[in-house]
């Protein structure tokens, strides 16, 4: 019985974020404010975690980052759908959203072909000096919309 109340609540949650993100994206990109900084900090430690031999922990960063991602393209999307014209404007390091996934959609393509040929410290590198900059910079996105 608690087994199927926790996955009520976690529906319920689940059902809520998604709520905001379409109703409101700007609220929803400042919810996951959090969960960037969190996440920077993670991928940043990727490399030393694949050095020392804690794998899981390692890759268990990168799902959250994946997860994140797919939360973040969402809210853009609701983003753009919600101020029509005005998302046009929206820049992230003086790109166009679609500028800036088209770019970072390359970095996680490396990511993808660094995993395949096993080259942690690649890894390591793209998720530490590519990617977290990238999520700091989606984070001041949010902070300035607000």
């Amino acid at each position: 019985m608690n087994q199927a109340l926790h996955l009520i609540k976690q529906l319920a949650e689940t059902f809520s974020r998604l709520l905001t993100e379409i109703s409101n994206p700007v609220k929803a990109l400042n919810n996951l404010a959090l969960e960037l900084e969190k996440c920077i900090s993670e991928i940043s430690d990727v490399s030393l975690l694949l050095q020392t031999g804690k794998d899981r922990k390692a890759m268990e960063a990168i799902i959250r980052f994946t997860e994140l991602n797919e939360n973040l393209i969402r809210v853009f999307l609701n983003l753009k759908m919600s101020r029509s014209e005005e998302s046009e404007e929206l820049t992230i390091d003086d790109m166009s959203l679609k500028e800036f996934y088209t770019e970072l959609n390359t970095v996680l393509k490396e990511l993808v072909e660094a995993f395949h040929s096993q080259d942690s410290v690649l890894i390591g590198d793209l998720l530490e000096y590519e990617i977290a900059p990238r999520l700091e910079s989606i984070k001041i996105l949010g902070q300035d919309l607000s």
